[in-house]
C-alpha cells in the first residue's frame, strides 16, 4: 500500500496506510468468493490419471486477477484449509484432510494455488502482458504440481501424466482469465466515470 492517505467510509482522508472502511470486508467476500469459486470449479473435472483436469486454476486466477494478490492468495489459502480439514471440495467432491493430502498426488497443484493466485492479483492492464502473467501463475501451478507428482511417478513419467496433457487448457485458460478480467476492469473504470 502507498504512503498516501486513504479515503474512509465518509469521504474523507484517513491516516496513511490506513485500510478504508469497508475494504476489509470486501477483501473477506473476496477470498470467501473465490474459495468458492476454486471448490466449484474442482466439480468441473475431466477424469484423468493420476491427475483430473478441472476449472480449479482458471477460477484461482479469476479471484487472483479481478481481487488482486492478497484476494487471490487468501483465496487460494482458505480453499487450502477447508482441504486440510478434510471438507469434500477436492476434484470430484473428494476430501482427503491431514496426513492424507500429503498422499495424494495432486497435492502439489493445490499447494501451487497459493503462489498462483496472488501472481495473477498482479496482472497488468494490458491484455497481451496480463495473458502472460495468468500463464506464469499457470506454469507455477504445473512445475509445483510436477515436482509433487514426481515423488510419486518419477520425473518423466510426472511430466508426461501431469504437465503435458495440461499445457492447452492452461494457455485456454489464461486467455480466458485475461479477457473476463479486462473485461470486469474496464466496467468498473466505466462504473466510476
Amino acid at each position: 500500500m502507498s504512503g498516501g492517505s486513504t479515503t474512509t467510509g465518509n469521504g474523507r482522508a484517513g491516516r496513511p496506510g490506513a485500510v478504508a472502511v469497508g475494504a476489509v470486508p470486501r477483501a473477506v467476500l473476496g477470498a470467501v468468493l473465490g474459495a468458492a469459486a476454486i471448490w466449484g470449479g474442482a466439480l468441473v473435472e475431466v477424469p484423468m490419471t493420476p491427475v483430473p483436469m478441472t476449472l480449479q486454476t482458471l477460477a484461482v486466477l479469476l479471484a487472483g486477477g479481478l481481487g488482486g494478490a492478497r484476494v487471490g492468495l487468501a483465496a487460494a489459502a482458505l480453499y487450502l484449509a477447508l482441504t486440510l480439514v478434510g471438507a469434500p471440495v477436492l476434484a470430484g467432491g473428494r476430501a482427503a484432510g491431514g496426513l492424507a493430502f500429503l498422499e495424494l498426488k495432486s497435492g502439489g497443484y493445490v499447494v501451487a494455488f497459493l503462489a498462483a493466485g496472488a501472481l495473477a492479483g498482479t496482472a497488468p492492464t494490458g491484455l497481451v502482458r496480463s495473458v502472460l502473467t495468468m500463464l506464469g501463475a499457470h506454469a507455477i501451478v504445473l512445475a509445483v504440481g510436477w515436482a509433487w507428482l514426481a515423488a510419486f511417478l518419477g520425473p518423466t513419467d510426472a511430466l508426461n501424466f501431469g504437465v503435458t496433457p495440461f499445457l492447452l487448457g492452461a494457455a485456454v485458460k489464461s486467455i480466458a482469465a485475461a479477457l473476463v478480467v479486462k473485461l470486469v476492469r474496464s466496467r468498473r473504470a466505466g462504473d466510476r466515470s
